[in-house]
């Protein structure tokens, strides 16, 4: 059996999942099916989608040397099936054991109103295109079709990048980050408010009722800048500002793809940080296009991993802004169009999470924090 090696992302993971055992890399989707779907042919369209996607089958192991690697196993796609009057699709999402389990769970529900495909899948293995990959691939079979698969996956992406990692590209990758970063010394984070509440993670929501999409995208196009970036300045400010400091460091991401793995399943998602000093001297346009700029520039560079800058640079930022653009609550399975929800998880990741994403035209944030650590009255005045 082969053995591959992980990616930077995929080794990341696959530290913090190994010092924890709980949910908080789960992805579980609960997608509402259409009526009288024939649910022997929803798992004959299953089974084949997930054997044309194999990094679904990865299993993690270690070598003699302590080496992690991964192997692709052949095993049959296991599809349970679930009939309750009382369904609570929590129930069903559990903590996942690298080394022994499959890394996901595949449930058919049936209730008296509802039926029900709900889907758990680590994150190690698994990011938001993955599960637009997976969903459509399922409905192509059920339909009839033959799956596309992959043309390059993600234990190509891995033995690339190892590859990648000892020539010329990376040593510039990380020349770049210690011209940006050499030096920084502050990690930007909330004002702690500890309390007594149970450690887990709370969510805020917020609909940016009066915010104008169309006037952002004409700032953003006006400047030649991207949307993300427009949204990551308002948010390097916001943090100056509940802060107090003209310097700010905190991490964003990217969805780490080019067009080789456009329906490939895995983790390609990118981690980097971002570095902002802010000045009252300095205009708004200005600002956006130095801003802008950095971030491209950093994720031109990211060979150079954010494991790889928080162990050279000591650094750590624990606050995480992320622009994810359209949400997905709509999709097409089984020929008609079917409801999806992300189930949030209750395990934190990080100590603070803001996400933006559009929905139905409008942007909504979404503020995830350690509810032991911060204060509600605090995340709900900044957003």
């Amino acid at each position: 059996m082969k053995k591959y090696p992980l990616s930077k992302t995929e080794y990341g993971i696959y530290i913090e999942q190994t010092t924890r055992k709980d949910c908080a890399y789960n992805i579980p989707y609960l997608i509402t099916l259409p009526e009288n779907v024939d649910f022997d042919r929803f798992e004959q369209a299953v089974r084949a989608s997930v054997k044309a996607h194999p990094g679904l089958l990865v299993s993690f192991g270690v070598d003699e040397n302590g080496e992690v690697y991964k192997t692709i196993c052949d095993d049959a796609v296991q599809i349970e099936r679930v009939i309750t009057d009382d369904f609570d699709p929590y129930d069903y999402v559990l903590p996942f054991d690298l080394h022994s389990d499959r890394l996901f769970r595949f449930y058919l529900v049936k209730t008296p109103s509802q039926d029900y495909f709900l889907l758990d899948v680590h994150h190690i293995v698994f990011d938001m295109t993955s599960a637009l990959v997976l969903v459509s691939e399922i409905d192509r079979v059920y339909g009839g079709e033959e799956p596309i698969g992959e043309s390059f996956s993600a234990c190509d992406f891995a033995l690339e990048e190892q590859q990648r990692l000892s020539g010329e590209e990376y040593a510039a990758a990380k020349a770049y980050y210690k011209s940006v970063f050499d030096g920084v010394d502050t990690d930007t984070a909330f004002f702690a408010d500890k309390n007594t509440r149970e450690h887990a993670m709370k969510e805020l929501v917020y609909k940016f009722e009066s915010v104008d999409s169309d006037a952002l995208k004409t700032l953003a196009k006006k400047n030649g800048v991207k949307l993300s970036s427009v949204f990551n300045a308002a948010f390097a400010f916001l943090l100056s500002k509940y802060t107090n400091s003209a310097q700010v460091l905190y991490s964003t991401v990217h969805h780490g793809r080019d067009s080789r793995l456009n329906n490939t399943v895995g983790m390609f998602v990118k981690t980097y940080p971002v570095y902002s000093e802010i000045s009252d001297s300095e205009d708004t346009d200005g600002f956006l296009k130095k801003l802008d700029s950095r971030i491209t520039l950093n994720r031109e560079n990211d060979l150079y991993s954010f494991a790889d800058f928080c162990s050279d640079f000591k650094l750590n930022p624990s606050v995480l802004f992320a622009y994810q653009g359209d949400a997905i609550h709509k999709v097409t399975l089984c020929g008609a169009e079917s409801t999806v929800e992300l189930l949030p998880m209750k395990d934190p990741k990080s100590g603070f999470e803001l996400t933006i994403r559009r929905e139905d035209g409008r942007f909504t944030a979404y503020a995830e924090y350690e509810q032991d650590v911060y204060n509600d009255e605090i995340i709900a005045a900044m957003l």
